[in-house]
């Protein structure tokens, strides 16, 4: 009799060990099934709680940089030769910064030696700021209306950036200058002049320049980014002290990304970097803070509502 009831036994264990590992694995399933539909419907939202994190920070950062001072600097062309199109703008694009070109009387868009109007306005279009170079062209009131007259003709906007050759420049120029619409006079500084400029100025403000192969393009840069000061190169086909030299000029613009990289200079035009010192004088404009906190907000407002579905998602399961 015993020996009938043992594999009986041993059947009904098998078949109830058999139930529990069933049990177990069906219990097994079904969580991994949770976990499957869990991980679905997270992912999105986890991606998006990423990418708006990440865009807090990068908010936060720019902000930072726009209260902290900064070296500048600025790239100008004071030849309007189509060798600045066809030589010059395709090594900026490689660095991805913008120039400024100088118009004269004896020097447009479309003129004999000069570039295109449609090259001038493809550069135009991709950033590069206008300035216009005074030579002693007769009387200031006289001499820019003419000249404004031909720029219209050409499809070319005005310009408040005023370019002043070597011994152009005279202080007394600045309420002339600044009557004809001008807001900021560069100065093409000699060698043994200070070209750095330091602070914001109330009127015209004044941009100190030095040619590219002068004696001390280094220095000056390195001065620059040590005084939080602004500096313009000029670069040209004609002087010998900014003759265009390419293996010169991408030494240059290496030295520019040297500095970007640790944070210690801007590479802008002279628009943003009169408006980076202005701000240095005022601190955080009013508009740049409320643009942060507005976009701030938004950002936190659309993190929040990310995270609460998560928690929502969570709660589920």
């Amino acid at each position: 009799m015993s020996k009938k009831i043992i594999p009986i036994v041993t059947i009904v264990l098998a078949i109830g060990l058999f139930a529990f590992i069933w049990g177990v694995q069906k219990e097994e399933d079904k969580k991994a099934v949770q976990h499957e539909k869990l991980y679905e419907q997270r992912r999105p939202l986890t991606v998006k709680q990423e990418q708006l994190e990440q865009e807090l920070d990068t908010l936060q950062k720019e902000y930072e940089k726009s209260k902290a001072p900064n070296a500048i600097v600025q790239v100008i062309f004071t030849d309007l030769s189509e060798k600045v199109y066809s030589e010059c703008y395709p090594i900026m694009k490689e660095y991805e910064y913008t120039g400024t070109l100088t118009l004269s009387a004896k020097q447009l868009p479309g003129e004999k030696g000069c570039m295109t109007v449609d090259q001038f306005k493809e550069l135009v279009d991709a950033g590069w700021q206008v300035a216009i170079t005074w030579q002693k062209d007769g009387a200031p009131k006289q001499w820019w209306p003419n000249l404004q007259n031909r720029l219209t003709v050409l499809g070319i906007e005005s310009s408040e950036v005023i370019y002043f050759p070597h011994d152009t420049y005279e202080p007394k120029l600045d309420a002339t200058m600044q009557e004809l619409g001008f807001s900021i006079a560069v100065v093409n500084k000699r060698e043994e002049e200070n070209p750095l400029q330091l602070q914001h100025e109330e009127g015209v403000w004044h941009v100190g320049a030095v040619g590219m192969m002068t004696s001390k393009p280094r220095l000056w840069l390195r001065e620059a980014v040590a005084q939080d000061a602004n500096l313009a190169y000029l670069i040209g086909f004609q002087l010998e002290e900014e003759l265009y030299n390419e293996n010169s000029f991408r030494s240059m613009l290496n030295c520019f990304d040297e500095y970007e990289a640790t944070e210690e200079l801007i590479t802008s035009n002279i628009d943003e970097a009169r408006e980076h010192f202005h701000g240095r004088s005022a601190g955080v404009s009013p508009e740049i803070e409320s643009q942060y906190q507005e976009k701030k907000a938004a950002l936190e407002k659309e993190l929040s509502e990310v995270k609460k579905k998560l928690e929502k998602i969570d709660a589920k399961y």
